[in-house]
């Protein structure tokens, strides 16, 4: 008589976590920057999110930003525009808050 064992199925469930860090840093001196990027190495980020606002002042902000970035081997997997713009929950009419969106490239 043979004897066939059968493998266990696996069952358990597969979890992949989506962690976010928000960090706020002021523009200026990287201290903060460094900071944090040598705080979160140890766990292995996927990469980074910059957010800006649709200034130009703001497009030189973000340009060191991705080159801080490219510098510390963090990698950029977008950038969000915020405050671009406002939908009147009534008409449903588009408002700039700025004079004009962001130009790039980045």
């Amino acid at each position: 008589m043979t004897s066939q064992k059968t493998a266990a199925k696996d069952t358990t469930p597969q979890v992949n976590l989506l962690f976010l860090f928000p960090s706020d840093t002021p523009p200026g001196t990287s201290d903060e920057h460094l900071t944090v990027v040598k705080a979160l190495k140890n766990v292995n980020p996927n990469g980074a999110v910059l957010v800006t606002t649709p200034q130009d002042v703001a497009l030189a902000t973000i340009r060191k930003e991705l080159n801080f970035c490219r510098k510390m081997d963090v990698k950029v997997l977008g950038i969000v525009e915020n405050m671009s713009g406002f939908v009147c929950p009534y008409c449903q009419v588009h408002y700039l808050l700025f004079d004009i969106p962001i130009k790039g490239p980045f």
